[in-house]
C-alpha cells in the first residue's frame, strides 16, 4: 500500500516562509536518498510505501510547527492522461 502525504508551509512572513522552505527541502533532500519519494511537481505531495511511513512522520515532526500535513492512504493509483 502507498501513503500520499500532502503538506502545505505555513507562516505570514515571507522571510520566515522562505527560511523554513530552504530548511525543509534541504532535510527533504537528505531524507529521499535512501527513502524512495516520489515527489510532484507542486512539491507538496509525495508517494511513499507504507513501510516507510514511520521516517517520515518523525521528519515532519521537527516541522509540526511551520507545516500543515496530511497522510492519505491509497489502495490503488490509476495513472490517467491526456489521449493524444
Amino acid at each position: 500500500m502507498t501513503i500520499l502525504y500532502l503538506f502545505q508551509i505555513k507562516s505570514s512572513s515571507k522571510k520566515v516562509k522562505n527560511t523554513i522552505k530552504r530548511r525543509f527541502y534541504y532535510n527533504f533532500k537528505k531524507l529521499n536518498k535512501y527513502i524512495k519519494i516520489k515527489l510532484f511537481l507542486k512539491n507538496q505531495i509525495f508517494l511513499i510505501e507504507n513501510e516507510y511511513q514511520n521516517e517520515i512522520d518523525l521528519f515532519f515532526k521537527d516541522y509540526l510547527d511551520w507545516i500543515d500535513y496530511y497522510k492519505i492512504n491509497i489502495e490503488d493509483i490509476n495513472f490517467i492522461t491526456k489521449i493524444k
